[in-house]
């Protein structure tokens, strides 16, 4: 039968079809052929354009880069297609019109009524006429570095056409990054080859150089099957305890073989001309530790066609390493930050509770009658929120860090009694005391050097697990100018040396024991030394230790003692009177039941008191009362609301001269150990109890 009109066009579309896709296939090859057998962009780009051209159909059009400023084209090669065109290629083509959009979107344009188009009055005087217009995108890296522009195609352009164009585009694309990469590997192969030169003219001279840089630098020979070392620096002896004489002339096997067994699928044996190379892995040292090596290297060909690698090794161990702690300290700043958040909370409640205990005290002892068994529970109950205070002074201090909040004290036996106590309760482990009488007064923070104490002592019995002593020693010294050998002033201290009787530490250990993350335990964090030197740093002291194996280690405290009288007679007189001028006064917490722990300790000692949530709150009710309030306490962390360090701005605008006490159980240390450069008179640690609130108050008379 007779084909219709219909299936003739159908099928005379589908051989114009196939033919289009065997010209775009074809056009595709020969561009992919021009990448490949040019170096030359400019030629490359002009076998590339034409092949585009053939395909599409258009007249004119032209290859443009990007210049180094960015804001205008380079052109690169030009097609007027017979069309008069007395611009000079060389004027400026600024980025604008069309060519912006294209540049922005990484995509290819179309404007087929170019000639009533707005962009129109963007051409220059002279420029041939311009129908239509296609402009493909010449992306690298995701970012157009250049553009394909197609004009005067009868009939318009289509999708299609842009479509291919922009396949075109990626090959122009690819071609001249080709160019650059191989323009960068002629200076790199150019550098190598004058160091060849240099190197056969005065190997003795490169050697010296070579042996001042961290670098071990190597050549090979491939040209073999199994490659052969032909070089390799001095310093490698330093690097890895090796013999330059090891390695070369021997074959490559003879490098793997150092090479850690998960790294050896890593070395290449395989490779091209001009290729950079770059790999990482480990080499076993001499003395049976791995380092990390970074490897880079490339082939070669020098005026014999002979190939070789030349190649540097550094030595990036130490880098892995401060990596590997970068990323324990990211995760112990989340731990941190829990850490901080958990004491906060905890220090409220234990306020509260505190709080309530020492009221109930104070009731008693107010009242007739023998209470006595009963304050002795209370009593004991105290000790244990002192234990409980401690655990939460460390895990501030851990969340943070912290300045101390430096306070004279006389107590400080005490404080090494129940540190001591606290850490050894129920183990096989007792302490024996030589404790000087009269010590010095110290002025430090107690939380702080509580945690020292417990960190060294912890320390001591983790060496002793088969029980033992820890002798404790405190006394008063004297550091002369002439037998200093630490870095701290010359002066009077408080030595305190904690001894234990374990298994000692070599000095291999022991010059290691206070850096940062380093530990001899399994689950060890490495921070319990380190933090500790700090914390004793940060008091004005240092720590000191000596160690013999088999027979004990000795932890020395230095701490820097203080003769200011004043703050001692005054907590002495603050004790035995109560003696102070009452009135109102205005405290601010969101927590409820801190608040009426502080309202009733207060209200105790004669105070009319106000209470406020926030600080908008408190700041409302001081401007009502400004002239009769006494003092303000402020919580310095407030949960969705003004906290004390802002509501004291608000509260010294009304009355520059308010006496306000900030109160804390979290860890802005800056402002409770500076509280006088944020405006406050006095500061106050959660948890706190009537005592602490009344010494406080009579700190300011």
């Amino acid at each position: 039968m007779g084909r219709t009109a219909d299936e003739m066009k159908s099928k005379q579309e589908l051989i114009n079809e196939l033919k289009l896709i065997k010209d775009e296939n074809d056009a595709i090859l020969e561009s992919t052929r021009a990448l490949m057998g040019s170096q030359d962009f400019q030629t490359t780009a002009k076998v590339i354009f034409n092949c585009c051209k053939k395909v599409i159909g258009n007249i004119s059009g032209y290859v443009a880069l990007l210049k180094a400023d960015g804001e205008e084209n380079e052109v690169i090669y030009l097609d007027s297609g017979g069309r008069p065109c007395t611009v000079d290629i060389n004027l400026p083509m600024p980025i604008r019109g069309l060519r912006e959009i294209a540049y922005h979107t990484n995509k290819a344009v179309i404007d087929n009524n170019f000639a009533s188009s707005k962009w129109m009055q963007y051409m220059p005087a002279g420029h041939m006429s311009v129908d239509n217009v296609l402009f493909a995108p010449l992306v690298i890296d995701q970012k157009t570095v250049g553009l394909i522009g197609l004009a005067n195609k009868k009939g318009g352009f289509t999708k299609r056409d842009s479509d291919f164009a922009s396949r075109i585009g990626d090959i122009v694309a690819l071609a001249l990054r080709n160019t650059r990469m191989i323009d960068s590997l002629k200076q790199s192969i150019s550098d190598l080859r004058l160091a060849e030169q240099k190197l056969r003219e005065n190997d003795e001279r490169l050697d010296a150089i070579v042996s001042q840089t961290q670098a071990i630098i190597y050549s090979c020979r491939v040209d073999d099957i199994n490659p052969v070392i032909t070089y390799v620096s001095p310093n490698v002896e330093s690097v890895l305890g090796y013999k330059p004489d090891k390695f070369i002339g021997a074959s490559i096997d003879e490098w793997i073989k150092c090479v850690h067994s998960e790294d050896k699928n890593k070395i290449v044996l395989s490779y091209n001309i001009g290729e950079i190379i770059t790999i990482e892995y480990r080499v076993k040292h001499v003395n049976g530790e791995y380092r990390c090596l970074h490897d880079q290297f490339k082939v070669i060909k020098n005026e014999n066609d002979e190939m070789k690698v030349i190649g540097a090794l550094l030595d990036i161990t130490d880098r892995k390493d401060a990596e590997e702690q970068q990323r324990i300290i990211d995760k112990l700043d989340s731990v941190g930050l829990l850490a901080g958040g958990i004491a906060h909370d905890f220090n409220n409640l234990l306020t509260v509770s505190k709080g309530n205990v020492a009221l109930a005290k104070f009731t008693l002892e107010q009242l007739n009658g023998d209470y006595s068994r009963i304050v002795k529970y209370l009593e004991e109950a105290e000790k244990s929120f002192q234990q409980s205070e401690r655990l939460t002074q460390q895990l501030l201090t851990f969340s943070k860090g912290g300045s101390p909040i430096l306070k004279t004290t006389n107590s400080l036996k005490e404080l090494l009694l129940d540190s001591c106590e606290f850490v050894l309760k129920g183990l096989n482990i007792k302490c024996r005391w030589d404790l000087e009488d009269n010590l010095h007064n110290v002025k430090i923070d107690e939380g702080q050097i509580n945690q020292v104490i417990n960190n060294i002592v912890i320390n001591a019995t983790q060496a002793m697990p088969d029980g033992g002593y820890i002798t404790v020693k405190a006394q008063n010294i004297t550091l002369e100018e002439s037998e200093q050998f630490m870095p701290i002033e010359a002066g009077e201290y408080v030595k305190i040396s904690i001894t234990d009787q374990g298994c000692g530490m070599p000095d291999t250990i022991l010059d290691k024991i206070f850096d940062p993350y380093f530990t001899t335990k399994a689950n060890g964090n490495g921070l319990g030394l380190a933090t500790s030197l700090s914390i004793i740093k940060k008091h004005g002291g240092y720590i000191t230790v000596d160690s013999i194996i088999d027979k004990g280690t000795t932890f020395n405290i230095f701490l820097k003692a203080t003769f200011s009288t004043n703050e001692m007679i005054r907590h002495q007189t603050q004790q035995k009177t109560c003696s102070f001028k009452t009135g109102k006064v205005i405290i601010m917490d969101d927590q409820v039941k801190v608040r009426e722990v502080l309202l009733k300790s207060l209200e105790d000692l004669g105070f009319e008191v106000i209470s406020a949530r926030d600080g908008d709150e408190a700041v409302n009710i001081y401007e009502q009362f400004s002239s009769t309030v006494e003092f303000v306490f402020l919580d310095l962390t407030v949960q969705g609301g003004k906290g004390g360090k802002e509501t004291i701005k608000e509260l010294k605008k009304i009355n520059p001269l308010v006496k306000a006490f900030v109160i804390s159980g979290y860890c802005e240390d800056q402002v409770l150990s500076k509280y006088k450069e944020y405006g406050f008179v006095g500061a106050i640690k959660k948890p706190f109890n009537l005592k602490e609130i009344k010494h406080a108050i009579m700190s300011l008379h």
